[in-house]
């Protein structure tokens, strides 16, 4: 890996916590935005280093929860059970 984001994914984290709250809200989206793009570029580099065929599956499925929105249909909701639907109430 050319770069370990450990340090810097972990305050990412703990800038999102809480941000709903109307003076953490701006810090917590653009703390979002960055893990969304170190994710970006994790998994780019995985499918880059990786030989071909190894693990395509697994970088399928985590390009696809990256590219989803919130409006998106057929939304990933958890990685270790793929197939398993997101059910809204009302």
């Amino acid at each position: 890996m050319r770069r370990s984001y450990k340090h810097t994914s972990k305050q990412l984290l703990r800038d999102t916590y809480h941000g709903t709250h109307p003076k953490r809200r701006k810090k917590a989206d653009a703390a979002k935005r960055k893990l969304k793009t170190i994710a970006g570029r994790l998994i780019r580099e995985l499918a880059r280093k990786l030989p071909p065929g190894d693990f395509t599956r697994e970088l399928e499925l985590l390009k696809k929860v990256l590219a989803q929105k919130k409006g998106s249909k057929d939304k990933i909701c958890t990685l270790h059970e793929p197939q398993v639907y997101c059910i809204s109430k009302g």
